[in-house]
């Protein structure tokens, strides 16, 4: 048996990405999910360090992709109104703020099972 060696090429053309669908009732639809790229999860951290308390918006905002694996929620465009509470603040952040703690719960819980490599029990018996 041979090993393949990968070449930076190999690697770039790899798809390696996972998604998953949330059905979300209360939205009237589902959400797609895509794992996170290395590259993202630095800026996800980063973000999680301006924003500590908002883990359930952030990594929804990184993750939830439409049919054209197009991202549907950004990080970049903020609320510009200086004499807003919420000026320079993530405006799809202020938004997924005031949405359903469950619901938030229940598509984070997928955002979080993508990004892993094994199941919590597979890595608790390891």
């Amino acid at each position: 048996m041979s090993t393949k060696f990968l070449s930076a090429a190999d690697v770039e053309s790899a798809a390696d990405a996972k998604y998953d669908v949330v059905e979300v009732p209360e939205w009237g639809g589902s959400i797609r999910l895509k794992s996170l790229t290395a590259g993202q999860a630095m800026r996800q951290r980063s973000d999680l360090g301006k924003y500590p308390d908002d883990g359930m918006c952030v990594i929804l905002i990184y993750s939830a992709v439409n049919e054209a694996d197009e991202y549907i929620y950004s990080m970049d465009r903020k609320d510009e109104d200086k004499d807003s509470p919420t000026f320079g603040v993530p405006l799809d952040l202020i938004m997924l703020r005031k949405k359903s703690m469950k619901v938030l719960d229940r598509i984070q819980r997928v955002c979080v099972a993508l990004n892993k490599e094994k199941a919590p029990e597979e890595v608790k018996k390891a």
